[in-house]
């Protein structure tokens, strides 16, 4: 019995040890499993004229997943009774933005008692409404602050999109039908305008790389190339 004692007081140390690491592995896979059930959510900022849309599109085609841009505003001009061409045109005018505790709490939206500003309105309103389409199902959403709405989500990728100013010109004078030297200046005031807006949001700064998983430059990268490097790099994740 004392040679029994004494071989149960040398081992248990490392028995405890032993305890301790399988705990502690069956605690980290139980987390990793958790994150795992929640949907995989790709937010896409850009810059006007960068291709994120398009780019935006391919991935939810690659990942067999819905793409969200313009149907959030849609759905925030039928909830606040306005036309999608006013929420449009006021979804990213500068406003006095004390509102993220607001729009993180459970349930946040907007009521006729809280007196809000018309822009603020319609930002509260599409957070809730994203921060619901990323609980349900897995998807990419374009814009809109998203990466940030969505910062406490476990499985959010959020990607920046970037493109020189020639790049940006020559999109930009397809879709807009402007002449290309007059480009530049609607490229300047759109970037400004998210850029600012951003920042009233979020108190961050819009083209941060510390905001974002993964940025893009697709002036350098063809964009099936950036989508085929962004599956990978969500791979990996998995």
């Amino acid at each position: 019995m004392f040679y029994v004692g004494f071989i149960v007081r040398l081992v248990n140390p490392y028995m405890r040890w032993l305890d301790n690491w399988l705990c502690g592995t069956a605690t980290e896979n139980a987390q990793a499993d958790n994150v795992r059930n929640y949907p995989l959510v790709i937010t896409v900022s850009r810059q006007y004229g960068s291709g994120g849309h398009e780019l935006g599109e391919r991935l939810a085609k690659a990942l067999h997943i819905p793409f969200y841009d313009k149907s959030i505003l849609y759905e925030a001009a039928r909830e606040l009774g306005s036309t999608p061409k006013r929420v449009m045109r006021k979804e990213q005018s500068l406003s006095n933005a004390d509102l993220l505790k607001m729009i993180f709490e459970k349930g946040g939206g907007v009521s006729p008692e809280m007196s809000l500003s018309e822009d603020d309105a319609i930002f509260v309103t599409e957070s809730r409404i994203i921060r619901t389409l990323a609980e349900r199902k897995s998807c990419v959403i374009a814009g809109r602050c998203a990466d940030f709405i969505l910062k406490d989500h476990p499985r959010c990728f959020r990607i920046f999109v970037q493109s020189g100013l020639e790049f940006a010109r020559e999109r930009v004078a397809v879709y807009t039908g402007l002449p290309l030297p007059e480009t530049d200046r609607e490229i300047l005031r759109v970037n400004r305008e998210r850029a600012n807006h951003y920042r009233q949001y979020t108190g961050r700064k819009w083209d941060d790389a510390g905001n974002y998983d993964l940025g893009v430059n697709t002036s350098r990268i063809p964009l099936e190339q950036a989508v085929k490097a962004i599956l990978a790099a969500l791979e990996e994740q998995r």
